[in-house]
């Protein structure tokens, strides 16, 4: 079946969203195939057309969601941060969050260090690395992968936090609280890379 027509996408659709439902739910080793199918409405023969098993699942929604946040990354973005301006980015990291909750929410409770390790990527080695020159070379200094650590395993812990309860916190106000966290941490590391 061609990818690009509408039935083969909106069952992709489905898998998806019912490994999330099920994700958000359960943990990942007591979902099964079988059950993603049995809340899809799809047949196993369906779910092994787009996927090899839950894990290429689990990594296909990955990359895809590194994907969106990546192309939506903009050069303003760091160019902020080197100046010491830090809402406007933790707004933008905060969207990102926000309109992919569903998503983030259950891939945190798969697989945290993964998603970790693409926060790394995506907010710091990604954008850092077009504008410092030596970024990678300062990047092995012990006091960066310090702050780095120490800002993003905050974030994460956050973000998990958040996205438990998010009704309950409002986006402005979370906001508010993750800029207050995260502004002296981000100042000392910006000034280490610079």
């Amino acid at each position: 079946m061609n990818k690009n027509d509408l039935r083969y996408r909106k069952t992709d659709e489905a898998i998806r969203k019912a490994f999330l439902g099920l994700v958000d739910r359960e943990d990942f080793d007591s979902v099964s195939v079988s059950g993603i199918c049995r809340a899809a409405g799809i047949s196993r023969g369906a779910f092994y057309d787009h996927y090899a098993d839950k894990c290429a699942l689990f990594g296909a929604i990955s990359a895809d969601l590194k994907r969106d946040i990546r192309d939506d990354l903009t050069d303003g973005i760091v160019r902020q941060m080197m100046e010491g301006e830090f809402l406007e980015p933790t707004r933008w990291h905060m969207r990102q969050v926000y309109d992919h909750r569903d998503i983030i929410r259950p891939l945190l409770k798969v697989d945290r260090s993964g998603y970790i390790d693409m926060c790394v990527e995506l907010y710091y080695d990604l954008p850092w690395s077009g504008v410092v020159p030596d970024y990678w070379e300062r990047k092995k200094d012990p006091a960066v992968r310090l702050s780095t650590g120490y800002l993003v395993n905050g974030m994460v812990g956050f973000i998990a936090e958040w996205l438990d309860d998010v009704d309950r916190y409002g986006f402005e106000e979370a906001l508010r609280l993750m800029t207050s966290l995260c502004e002296k941490p981000a100042a000392l590391f910006v000034k280490q890379l610079m």
